[in-house]
């Protein structure tokens, strides 16, 4: 026997209100520079690392640069994003890139 959803016109009006979000960035969050990206992908989900590798301090190249067998890339941020809203993710991060592109090119000086 199956179940009937409520035909009411309040059930309607309410399985169709938008409810608005009001976005809050607390002011103590700490804003990091993400030099590197590493995307996991599981079952229902990816896993994006954002990490910073800060550049070593070099006093004396020609020791210095022996010296430094590796770098470390810093962990700075880990968001999970749900795999259904992976799409919606690169659509809304497509547009972005692609206007900063249109806005960086005509920026540019012309020649002339």
């Amino acid at each position: 026997m199956s179940k009937k959803k409520p035909t009411t016109a309040a059930a309607k009006n309410q399985a169709e209100r938008n409810i608005p979000i009001e976005w809050h960035v607390p002011e103590d969050l700490i804003s990091r520079y993400a030099t590197n990206i590493i995307v996991q992908m599981s079952e229902n989900e990816f896993v994006i690392s954002f990490y910073e590798i800060p550049p070593p301090i070099i006093l004396n190249p020609v020791t210095d640069l022996e010296k430094l067998n590796s770098v470390t890339a810093e962990c700075v941020a880990r968001i999970i994003v749900a795999g259904n809203k992976m799409p919606e993710f690169l659509d809304v991060l497509t547009r972005q890139v692609a206007a900063y592109q249109e806005k960086k090119s005509q920026a540019k000086p012309s020649e002339s």
